[in-house]
């Protein structure tokens, strides 16, 4: 997986319980500011506007499925969040990369972050996921995003330097 969709997923890893989101301004043993690269933001489960773009990722996930089994050379770095159980409330996870597997009619991918609460799952573990069980998906033709609607939300609450950083940081466009 390229360093920048890595660096896109692992900013916007959230887990969807109680609590506030977390800023990314920490600094590192430089001083400096830490890249977003495995960046986790907490999300209340009550939160209005995440509950609607889990939503609108619901209502719009054709697009996604059009686009994975369209076998476009424009379309990449396809991803799919869904949500695994723990005691301190669901943690959302991306699974990139992922297909579709014709055979089982469903998703199948890889856990590619380190699950902070969640024993369901581990880095690095191979997972089929239902259709029913997506909560934001996404990928990129050419460079722009498309779907990714809890990111476009994250991002939209950063800074306006914190927003300019991710975007640089990723090299993709949010449009």
């Amino acid at each position: 997986m390229s360093k920048s969709i890595f660096i896109i997923l692992s900013v916007l890893l959230f887990a969807f319980c109680t609590g506030q989101s977390v800023s990314n301004k920490e600094k590192n043993n430089a001083g400096k500011e830490k890249s977003f690269e495995n960046s986790v933001y907490e999300v209340a489960a009550a939160d209005k506007e995440m509950v609607a773009a889990i939503k609108t990722a619901k209502k719009t996930f054709d697009k996604f499925e059009t686009a994975i089994k369209s076998e476009n050379p424009d379309f990449k770095n396809f991803a799919i969040k869904k949500a695994f159980r723990s005691n301190e409330g669901d943690e959302f996870i991306w699974i990139s990369p992922v297909l579709f597997s014709k055979e089982k009619n469903k998703y199948v991918g890889i856990i590619n972050s380190p699950p902070l609460h969640t024993k369901e799952v581990k880095q690095d573990e191979v997972v089929e996921i239902e259709k029913n069980e997506i909560s934001d998906w996404m990928y990129f033709d050419h460079d722009i995003l498309q779907g990714g609607y809890t990111i476009r939300l994250l991002r939209n609450r950063m800074s306006p330097e914190d927003r300019k950083r991710l975007d640089d940081e990723s090299g993709y466009r949010f449009e």
